[in-house]
């Protein structure tokens, strides 16, 4: 393996002293020494208590603190300050499994050429225990249908080779609760997804979630989200291998359709 390869691992937190800690924990302790942990702390309003947990782990971690944004703009910051060749995004209330990095590394080395990784998803409840675990039937995603076929890959499951950014951008800070839809689409466009089924990423269910919080800002991240299909993807983007047959094209605008 090629130890000089080193992923970066951005949190960004915003009011998160709840959960934090959790999150930190599974970040620094990884089986592997080929990563560091950058916590991006949005704003957070909350006494200090957010800062003081994350100023707790030292040299262990590298510590920014912002205006408040919305997570897209904390994701940037830390995208522009790493360090790492590659970049995996930890909610402040998700765990990564302690082997995610080594076996994403195993798999970089294994893949030449690849871009991007996804690992498995369970989801467990705000007191960590287990609900259920998804199933993907597709382990190598070439399109942005077949992302959605996944239910959406979650972005905290996926390692992304700093490049990616370079070609499409940084996260739509415009967008405060979907920019991970948004960014996650983009890069099915150009980008083949390759599955880990050595990891799991725990996303934690519960009320003060973003998406539970933030209802009205929600529904306009959705509708711009059909923007962004329209001015960005084509029907070729969703179907790259469409030809002239006519129930083959009326399905793929039918599935558009259905989308928006």
């Amino acid at each position: 393996m090629n130890s000089a390869i080193k992923v970066s691992i951005v949190i960004p937190v915003y009011n998160g002293a709840d959960y934090l800690r959790e999150a930190i924990d599974s970040a620094v302790n990884q089986t592997c020494s080929n990563f560091e942990v950058i916590v991006v702390n949005d704003g957070s309003t909350d006494n200090g208590e957010t800062e003081m947990i994350v100023r707790s782990y030292g040299d262990q971690i590298r510590y920014f603190h912002k205006p408040n944004g919305g997570v897209a703009s904390a994701l940037n910051l830390g995208i522009k300050n790493m360090r790492g060749e590659w970049f995996a995004w930890l909610s402040h209330d998700d765990l990564f499994s302690l082997n995610r990095i080594a076996s994403d590394l195993e798999l970089i080395h294994k893949t030449p050429g690849i871009k991007v990784i996804y690992c498995g998803l369970e989801f467990i409840d705000k007191a960590g225990v287990f609900i259920n675990k998804i199933d993907y039937p597709i382990h190598q995603v070439t399109n942005p249908r077949e992302a959605l076929i996944l239910g959406g890959v979650n972005m905290c499951c996926m390692t992304i080779h700093r490049s990616c950014f370079d070609q499409l951008g940084l996260f739509n800070e415009m967008n405060r609760t979907t920019q991970d839809v948004e960014m996650s689409l983009l890069l099915a466009n150009k980008f083949t997804f390759i599955y880990n089924d050595n990891a799991i990423t725990s996303s934690r269910e519960h009320p003060s979630r973003g998406t539970n919080t933030q209802k009205e800002q929600h529904k306009k991240d959705l509708l711009h989200l059909c923007d962004v299909i329209h001015q960005k993807l084509t029907i070729q983007s969703f179907y790259p291998d469409l030809t002239d047959n006519y129930d083959q094209a009326a399905n793929a605008w039918r599935y558009l359709g259905d989308i928006y």
